[in-house]
Formats: C-alpha cells, sequence, structure tokens
C-alpha cells in the first residue's frame, strides 16, 4: 500500500501541475508495482540483475509514452 500511495500522490500531483495526462492512477499503480516485484523475483530466480535493468528500462519508456506530458 506504501508504493501505491506514493505512486498515486506522484500521479496527482503531476496532474495538477499539468506535467501527466489524465490517467487512472490505480491502473498507473498496478503496472509499476507488478513490473518491478515481477523482476526482482526474476532477478533472484535466475541470479541476474538483467532483468531489473531491463524493466526500470521499459518503465521509463512507458511512462513517457502513457503517462508524461
Amino acid at each position: 500500500d506504501e508504493w501505491r500511495n506514493m505512486i498515486h500522490i506522484t500521479i496527482r500531483k503531476g496532474k495538477e501541475r499539468k506535467e501527466m495526462k489524465q490517467i487512472n492512477e490505480d491502473e498507473v499503480a498496478s503496472v509499476l508495482i507488478s513490473a518491478i516485484e515481477g523482476a526482482i523475483v526474476m532477478a533472484k530466480l535466475y541470479k541476474d540483475k538483467k532483468h531489473i535493468r531491463r524493466t526500470v528500462e521499459h518503465l521509463k519508456n512507458y511512462v513517457q509514452a502513457t503517462v508524461a506530458r
């Protein structure tokens, strides 16, 4: 809940400042948290942090394309 709340607050502030599109905060939080959690599990399972790096890079692109103005 801490991550979800932080993401919600960040998106709301971005919307107020016109820095973010009018998107669903809960949807974005689910996508970000799920991807990060999955990357952590894969990195531990395969003992390779490349899964985290790939996910972070993908999420940067996702945020730029979907969330940011």
